[in-house]
């Protein structure tokens, strides 16, 4: 029987993130394309932040990472033969082939090697079953069918042994490789090793450096230098002016083959040349990757801007921007709201100070993400973000001239606040009018009762609150540097300095009487903090228990008690007769659901450990994980849904574990995916449980199916039945019972054939 103790009917279908339960999530930039291909049925686009393929048929598109199958998230290198295989290179000399995103291989050669301590591949080229490819080293040929390889080349006439090369060529004449300091032909029947010959150079018509492009066309052997092409003739490169179209600005990329050849440059339109002269135009932004099967049917142009790839097949046209989840590269800050994600591009991070003057908003369930420019916000330009947070209907951005406030609804006005918006505020480098414009918002908080805090890095007082009802209000410490701003559950905000000071504030319930606050202030090294296992504190993150935990360049302590009643204590947790993380330097701690610890570290990734940071649960590198780097900037778990942002030197994933946050009482089931078909090898997500909640699953005639046990805020399903058989087809009833038996909530999930 169903229980009918306070029975609240709310299911509710949730139908945010596409995030799997125990999988991971990529949000790259594919829009700046530099490479395209095609193997039957799929195109395929490398970015400068990873790989995309659409399905010809539906035009379906994808994007593919280690989660997908990928060695690494972004390979250095894409190329498709006319025999329908794609070669994928990466920056270890990894290599991995195949004609579909499924059926990927891997060849190791040259990542195994122990010869060469550069070994990214630069690109391919292939003539019949061999496949050239340029490395680090030089170049490496290989045989496509039998897999191996048949010859490395690593000294080409004049350069030095092992250099670089960065283009590789076939055509009738030979094998054609380019390096930074000239170009290089071995004829067809020459000896692999000995047979090359330089062809370039003042005598040749073209300079000793990298030239823009080259490609084998129904003209012969095309080069590109600057805004005029060059044909290989007679033994030297001659200005080659087409026939079929006008010739006009800088040539940015080529492609071709014996039947059609394509050009880009800085016109509007980039050519398609077909038999007999027959041209296709393309509008092209800046695109430097071209590829168009030989009856011109499939057009591909891959964007220099950020508009990534256009694709034409027939009379259908998709313009990978249309599926786009962050409109620019380099995102270096993610915020999750019950609306979307919002990225800060190029913000003051771990990379150093950037310039970065966009945000993207990615609403949930859209195909794609909304670009914000802050520019120009009325005649002014905000930079270098460093930290954003939510706020009721809007969201906080600090920015290093002041603060802006987007509403989360279309068109997201923007209100900016700077020196001349609040007069009190200090920082350096006044302007004419003595506004300073260096002030350095760097940290960000909204507490219970909805007032901001705000911290910066420049000025005599650096730490400010801002009422609901709009006052600024300047505490008055001067204390440094703002790092972090935290909020315990009795609502202390703790503020670390980059000095490493540490001040931990109440506001006794009345957050505008600022002269009722406590406060203390804390060194390293002494009182509470004297023994810390080292000096230099990096972050802070309060647990469900009040504790603080403190980051460190070696490793973990964590402080115990209540600072205004004299009784902190400092504490370092011990995992097998060690200090946790002992020989880490620790960059971001994170609490999750329920209450276990993430820890981010400078060179080693990412360590969960149970609540008391006294055993391992899991430890995430880019070794074992999709984790673009093993230096990681920040940890964001979004309780609500257990997904976890985590943002490093090389990019952003996420990974949605089972934790969430528990709900304070049990009111509403959100169950996620609904429906869900009977074959899924995922897991059902049953979310807004409080703490200790039991669910059980029925069918409509009412028998028992499932039992489960929440963890943290939810409960998940794995479909199976008690006795391990999977579910049938249908409608089935999910219940949820609080720990005190008290209260219930009724949703119901659909099973499709």
């Amino acid at each position: 029987m169903l229980p009918r103790v306070g029975l609240i009917l709310g299911a509710f279908v949730w139908a945010q993130g596409g995030v799997r339960i125990g999988e991971w999530g990529m949000y790259s930039c594919n829009l700046f394309v530099v490479a395209v291909g095609y193997t039957p049925g799929y195109v395929w686009g490398l970015s400068t932040e990873g790989v995309f393929v659409v399905e010809e048929e539906g035009m379906r598109y994808r994007e593919l990472s280690r989660v997908s199958g990928l060695h690494e998230n972004v390979p250095t290198a894409l190329y498709t033969t006319a025999q329908g295989l794609v070669f994928l290179g990466y920056k270890d000399g990894m290599v991995q082939y195949g004609r579909t995103p499924e059926d990927l291989r891997s060849w190791g050669d040259i990542a195994a090697s122990q010869f060469y301590t550069a070994r990214r591949i630069w690109d391919f080229t292939a003539w019949g079953d061999s496949l050239a490819m340029a490395t680090d080293f030089g170049v490496v040929v290989w045989h496509i069918r039998r897999r191996e390889a048949l010859s490395t080349i690593v000294q080409l006439p004049g350069r030095p042994f092992a250099s670089p090369v960065r283009k590789v060529l076939w055509s009738p004449e030979g094998l054609w490789a380019m390096t930074e300091g000239g170009v290089f032909l071995l004829p067809n029947g020459r000896s692999w090793q000995s047979g090359w010959q330089k062809v370039s150079g003042p005598t040749q018509g073209l300079p000793d450096t990298l030239w823009t492009a080259w490609a084998y066309t129904p003209h012969g052997v095309l080069s590109a230098w600057k805004d005029t092409l060059y044909r290989w003739e007679n033994g030297s490169w001659a200005p080659f002016w087409p026939t079929e179209f006008t010739l006009s600005g800088r040539i940015l990329g080529l492609f071709g083959n014996d039947k059609v050849w394509a050009i880009s440059t800085t016109d509007v339109f980039a050519n398609y040349i077909g038999p007999g002269g027959t041209i296709r135009p393309l509008w092209n932004p800046a695109s430097p990757a071209l590829w168009c099967s030989s009856d011109l049917r499939i057009l591909v142009l891959g964007s220099g801007w950020n508009v990534g790839a256009t694709i034409a097949i027939g009379e259908n046209i998709l313009q990978t921007v249309q599926h786009a989840r962050l409109m620019e590269g380099r995102a270096t800050h993610v915020l999750p709201t019950d609306k979307g994600l919002w990225f800060i591009h190029g913000g003051a991070g771990f990379w150093g100070i950037g310039y970065g003057r966009s945000l993207t908003f990615y609403p949930h369930g859209a195909a794609a993400g909304k670009l914000l420019s802050t520019a120009d916000i009325g005649g002014r330009s905000s930079t270098l973000h460093r930290a954003l947070v939510k706020d009721g209907a809007g969201i906080w951005v600090a920015a290093n001239t002041g603060l802006l406030y987007i509403s989360q609804t279309e068109p997201f006005p923007i209100t900016y606040y700077t020196p001349y918006e609040v007069p009190e505020w200090d920082g350096l480098f006044p302007d004419t009018n003595g506004k300073p414009t260096y002030l350095g918002f760097s940290a960000l908080h909204v507490d219970q009762y909805g007032y901001l805090w705000a911290g910066k890095l420049w000025g005599q007082y650096n730490l400010w609150v801002r009422t609901p009802q709009g006052q600024w209000l300047r505490l008055p410490y001067q204390d440094g540097s703002v790092r972090q701003i935290i909020e315990d559950r009795r609502g202390y905000k703790w503020v670390l300095y980059q000095n490493g000071f540490l001040r931990v504030i109440s506001d006794n319930g009345s957050p505008e009487n600022i002269s009722g606050y406590r406060s203390q202030l804390y060194t390293p090294g002494n009182g509470p903090l004297a023994g810390l296992p080292n000096t230099n504190l990096r972050c802070i993150a309060a647990d469900r228990n009040n504790a603080l935990w403190i980051g460190t360049d070696r490793g973990v302590a964590v402080l115990y008690g209540d600072p205004f009643t004299g009784n902190l204590s400092l504490s370092l947790p011990v995992i097998d007769n060690r200090y946790l993380l002992e020989e880490e330097s620790i960059t971001a701690i994170a609490v999750d659901g329920q209450n276990r610890k993430w820890f981010g570290t400078l060179s080693s990734g990412i360590y969960i450990t149970n609540p008391e940071g006294t055993r391992q649960i899991a430890a995430f590198s880019s070794a074992n994980s999709p984790l673009p780097s093993n230096y990681i900037y920040s940890i964001r778990p979004w309780d609500l849904t257990g997904e976890t942002f985590i943002v490093t030197s090389e990019g952003i994933v996420s990974y949605r574990d089972w934790a969430t946050e528990p709900s304070e009482s049990l009111d509403t089931l959100y169950i996620f995916p609904n429906p869900v078909r009977r074959d899924y090898d995922g897991l059902v997500g049953i979310r807004g449980l409080s703490e200790g909640s039991t669910v059980r699953i029925f069918t409509v005639d009412g028998q028992l199916v499932r039992y489960l046990m929440a963890f943290g805020g939810q409960a998940v399903w794995d479909l199976q039945t008690i006795d391990g058989r999977r579910v049938s087809p249908g409608v089935y009833l999910i219940s949820a019972l609080d720990a005190e038996g008290r209260r219930a909530a009724v949703g119901k999930i659909v099973i499709l054939d």
